[in-house]
């Protein structure tokens, strides 16, 4: 005989589970949850594998999120044995004994709040705890659903188990997921950049708020609840109550999916990550799903827009930065386009109601708009992401792509090389001769439509100087761009229906177009001073 009675911790960790770990090289693969891994690695001295082939597994009940547990019916060593694990304080409530050496006792009041506090004590430092239950069955009562291998039978029994409250309480582990590196920081970024995070997990309330306060999301006065407040509040109070609800603890699927919704009511743009099949429903119906690429379900992968293959939030945040670099190139890119056909546009406007000869001949005009137009404006699609975009509020869905600075650009830089091409062509400042005039105006709008390049890479008030190196391969493709408008200008003059210029005028072209530069850098500088004098002045009045 055994010197204690077995509690069944082992075949609780390692038969009632569906994880698996996997060892290659060194290398360590999770499969299944991460908590069942763990139970399995506090167990690496014993072959999980053999040990799971040696034990009858009759019938199991995966975990369930509402009833918060797992169950297996087992046979072992002729005893068959109905094993459970999960929420401690739930298991409790099917207790009516408990594990004390080799005696099985009752659980009295007390006893129950002894156990309580011994779990509370490790949930208030962060840690997972999981609560071990089992009964020995009669045999008898499933001998024939065995012999008769009626599996329907057997299922019926485990479920009738799962409700029995004459259970043995084993005992109790806690688990301590230690948080990422990064994890802390990438929510404060996620806050600076108007992102609200909110922690929906299946852990005991305590967990959650300690879990909470060691990433920072207890802020402000963030209120942490458990699903059970959220199930009895109605659609509006919802609405109302989760803007100041940062965690809910416990929760349930039909609580994600009440969340979900209720958040999109508000005319928020939802984001929803999840691992699980119970998942998939919130998953699919937030704005943006996010499944875990390594402890994910294949259904919560189907269900969601986005497979993360780290599991990582940090990925997540730097995902949201390039989205936002993604966002502002495409305006990078339109508002450079618009200028330029703003410019043809009135200038052919402005010809004809002035009743004067067109300045451009169709041919420079389409030159204009697919060789300098074409490759300068992609590479601006290409401008590395700022990282001014993490410290500004999201764009409202909405909103046009063209924004008022964006438009404001536009306006001001269409003018400045509407005038430089009229001040030429009205004072040929340049003191180029009739011959030359065509040809000079020609490369001064499409030297202006490259220098314009440069203005677009910034928005706003903001210089191009600090990122003006950044992006290479733009810098690249405009001095290209300039060397081929010089010499297909100078090569193909019948084609273009131009002159030969000589190296003095191009580079006075040069420099004239450049003004529209640094106009703007000049511009922007003097209104950047106003701005933050008026921001000093408001600062020392209040």
């Amino acid at each position: 005989s055994e010197e204690e009675i077995n509690s069944y911790f082992e075949e609780n960790c390692m038969i009632n589970s569906t994880a698996d770990v996997e060892h290659n090289d060194g290398d360590i693969k999770y499969l299944g949850s991460a908590t069942e891994c763990a139970l399995l690695l506090y167990h690496n001295d014993k072959n999980y594998n053999q040990f799971r082939k040696s034990t009858n597994l009759l019938s199991q009940i995966p975990f369930n999120s509402e009833k918060k547990r797992m169950s297996s019916l087992i046979i072992k060593d002729e005893d068959i044995v109905f094993l459970t694990k999960g929420a401690p304080e739930v298991l409790l409530k099917k207790c009516m004994y408990m594990q004390k050496g080799r005696d099985i006792v009752s659980i009295t009041p007390q006893i129950r709040r002894n156990i309580l506090n011994e779990i509370r004590k490790l949930q208030v430092k962060s840690m997972r705890v999981l609560g071990f239950a089992y009964k020995v069955v009669d045999r008898s009562l499933l001998e024939i659903a065995i012999t008769s291998n009626k599996e329907l039978d057997i299922n019926r029994n485990i479920r009738s188990y799962e409700n029995n409250e004459d259970l043995v309480f084993g005992g109790f582990v806690g688990i301590l997921d230690p948080l990422r590196d990064g994890v802390k920081e990438s929510i404060q970024t996620a806050f600076d950049a108007g992102v609200d995070v909110k922690m929906l997990t299946g852990d005991n309330i305590n967990t959650a708020m300690s879990i909470g306060k060691e990433i920072g999301l207890l802020y402000g006065g963030k209120k942490v609840v458990e699903a059970t407040y959220i199930d009895i509040l109605s659609e509006e109070e919802l609405r109302d109550e989760i803007k100041e609800i940062s965690i809910v603890a416990r929760s349930k699927p039909d609580t994600k999916m009440r969340i979900v919704q209720a958040l999109q009511a508000n005319g928020e743009v939802v984001a929803v990550t999840g691992d699980g099949i119970n998942d998939a429903p919130a998953l699919s119906k937030a704005d943006v799903g996010i499944a875990m690429g390594i402890s994910g379900t294949e259904v919560s992968k189907n269900a969601s827009d986005i497979i993360l293959t780290d599991d990582s939030f940090s990925t997540i945040v730097e995902g949201i930065k390039w989205g936002r670099g993604i966002y502002e190139n495409f305006q990078r890119f339109i508002q450079f386009q618009l200028t330029v056909n703003i410019v043809a546009f009135v200038i052919a406007v402005i010809s004809q109601i002035m009743d004067t000869k067109m300045p451009f001949t169709t041919i420079q005009l389409l030159w204009v708009n697919i060789i300098m137009d074409g490759p300068p404006a992609l590479a601006l699609g290409l401008e590395p992401v700022r990282d001014y975009v993490l410290k500004r509020k999201p764009i409202n869905r909405h909103s046009g792509i063209i924004a008022r600075s964006m438009f404001v650009n536009i306006i001001i830089n269409a003018i400045l090389i509407i005038t430089i091409v009229f001040t030429q062509s009205a004072f040929n400042i340049l003191g180029a001769t009739s011959e030359e005039q065509g040809t000079v105006i020609f490369s001064l709008f499409a030297f202006s439509a490259l220098f314009n390049a440069l203005n677009c890479r910034e928005f706003g008030l903001n210089s191009t100087i600090p990122n003006f190196f950044k992006n290479k391969l733009a810098l690249q493709i405009i001095v290209v761009t300039g060397i081929i408008q010089i010499i297909f200008t100078q090569v193909f003059q019948s084609f273009f229906n131009s002159v030969s210029l000589d190296f003095d005028m191009w580079i006075k072209i040069i420099l004239f177009a450049s003004t529209i530069l640094l106009s703007n850098e000049f511009v922007k500088l003097i209104l950047r001073t106003m701005k933050n004098s008026r921001t000093m002045n408001f600062n020392s009045k209040n």
